[in-house]
Formats: structure tokens, sequence, C-alpha cells
């Protein structure tokens, strides 16, 4: 028998209980008063061992008579107060559910908006959509993490390619690296999803920062660009650098542990020797020579670097100063 069933069967009494509690009580009171007068006109001439004997007798028999009326109301009660407890779990569940629903609405209604932020021509619009998607991401990384570095990712190529060399572009680049490394540190789901970040064919020419500790670790940079470009204290483990160029390039501090090359342009790229610890190269086709303060990445083999690169121009032979 549920809750609702014991409620059904002994609401009746209860209510009936409720109704003639006074008559009850009145009716004990009498009949209590009534056996204690026989006891007591029965032994008044007991001794008083008996007296005690017949006054807890007495004492017994008025608290079974309280305790069958006022039972099965206690019980009565109980279970009311059972089932009104439930409902109200039952109507938290379901608030707490509505509430959650409405936030999830309220989170891809803010995900389309700061999306189409990023399109906008102005640069502070499109960097607050980039700090909005970021607080989205934090907000519900389970539904939004990868979706929103992916969005990112794809702003980075994107701009990248399409603005090469103008301030603005620069300053959203920045913006957008800081913020998908930013992510990968703080909630650490890359792991957990497998994901990788897509920024092949990305352009990151003349590109300076230093500022954060850049995380593009198992990014798929094929085809990407950091032609003079100037980078401290990042980490590209286990990236893929297949087919691109890193000409001129000045890496400080930098881990490249796992990351591969295959076919890249790397002359007259710029390492400190804490780079080159990590740095794998082609022994048959690059070599790092020491320069004092900085190693200098060397081609030793041009005829094979001239077969796989004929189109490329020379690179500068040392990176330009940074361009904001």
């Amino acid at each position: 028998m549920n809750d609702r069933e014991i409620i059904k069967f002994l609401t009746p009494a209860g209510i009936w209980l409720r109704r003639h509690l006074i008559y009850l009580g009145a009716f004990v009171l009498l009949f209590s008063g009534f056996g204690l007068w026989l006891i007591f006109n029965d032994v008044a001439s007991a001794e008083a061992s008996v007296w005690k004997e017949f006054s807890e007798i007495a004492r017994n028999l008025g608290l079974l008579l309280l305790g069958v009326i006022g039972l099965p109301l206690a019980i009565w009660r109980s279970v009311v107060a059972s089932s009104q407890a439930k409902t109200a779990i039952e109507q938290s569940k379901h608030t707490a559910k509505q509430i959650e629903l409405l936030q999830e609405g309220q989170l891809a209604d803010r995900f389309t908006k700061a999306a189409a932020m990023l399109t906008e021509k102005d640069v502070a619009g499109g960097e607050a959509g980039i700090f909005a998607l970021r607080e989205i991401a934090s907000a519900d990384p389970e539904a939004y993490y990868q979706t929103v570095q992916d969005v990112l990712c794809s702003f980075i190529r994107n701009y990248s390619r399409r603005y090469k060399s103008e301030y603005d572009a620069s300053s959203s680049l920045k913006t957008a690296m800081r913020v998908i490394s930013q992510l990968r540190n703080d909630l650490g789901k890359d792991r957990d999803i497998g994901w990788r970040p897509p920024l092949g064919r990305a352009h990151f020419k003349r590109f300076y920062e230093d500022r954060i500790r850049l995380n593009f670790s198992n990014a798929d940079l094929f085809k990407s660009c950091f032609v003079n470009s100037r980078i401290e204290c990042a980490t590209f483990e286990n990236a893929n650098f297949l087919e691109s160029d890193l000409r001129g390039a000045d890496f400080k501090r930098t881990n490249f542990s796992g990351a591969t090359f295959d076919d890249a342009r790397l002359e007259c790229m710029i390492i400190d020797h804490q780079t080159l610890a990590t740095l794998s190269l082609d022994r048959t086709m690059w070599k790092a020579t020491n320069k004092g303060d900085y190693f200098l990445i060397e081609c030793i083999n041009p005829f094979r670097n001239s077969l796989l690169h004929s189109t490329h121009p020379a690179p500068d032979p040392a990176p330009q100063s940074a361009e904001e």
C-alpha cells in the first residue's frame, strides 16, 4: 500500500478524531475518574503497598487509553507529512529542471549572438564576441566547450588569411588565441573529448606574443605560416606542422616535444637552447648553428629543399621587429 492509499484509508478516521477530540478527551477523563473512584472505594482500607500497586495500574490504564486514541491520529499526520514532503521534493525538482532549461535557452541565445559578433568589422565588437564565447564555454563546458573552441579556430583561420598585416586583425587574433589557450589550460577537456585545434592554413606572419603561454599542443597546423613571427613561452607539443612555413620565426622558451615538421620550411628559424632541447629535426635536412645567444636553423640539403619548395621565395635572414 502506497502513501496515497494509506492517506485515503486513514483520512476519514483522522478527520473524525480531530472533530470529536474534545468529546473523546472528556470520555477518557470520566472513565478514568470513575475507574479510580471504584479502585479507591474498594481499597479504602487497604495497606499502603496495595495503594501503590493500584495507583500504578490506574496510571498505566490511562496511558493505554490515550495511546489507543492518539496513535491513529499520529500515524495519519505522519503519513500526510511524508506525502507533502515528497510532493515538495518533486515540485523542487520540476522547478530546477525548468530553471535548467531556461538557462540552456539563454546560453544558446548568448552563443548565437556572440558567434555573430565575430563577423563584425569593428574590432571591439569582435573581441567582445570572443570574450562572450569564453564565458559561455566556462559556464557549461559539457555542452559548449568544443563548439566554442571550433568557432574560435575557424575565426583564426579565416580572419588571419583575410587580414594578413593589419593591426586590428593582429589584435583580434591574439585575443582569440589567448582565449583558446585559457580554456584549454583552465578546463582541460581536450583529452576527454580527443579535441585537436584545427588551425591548418592559418596565417601568423609577423605575429608577436609573449604575454600568455599559448597552448597549441596537438594542434593541426599544416600549411600554416609563421614567417618572421616572434612567440615566447608557448607549447606546440605533438603539433603537426606539415608543409608549414616557419622561415625567420623566433621561438624562445617554446616546447616542440613530439611536433612533426614534414616538408616544412625552417630556414633562418631562431630558437634558444631551451627550445632546441625539445625540437626534433631531420638531421639529413637541417642543423642548428650556435650564434652565441641563439641557434639558427640552416638547411644542409639545399638541392632537396629546392625540389620540395621551388615556389617559395627566400626568407629574410632574421625576423623583423614585432608588429602589433
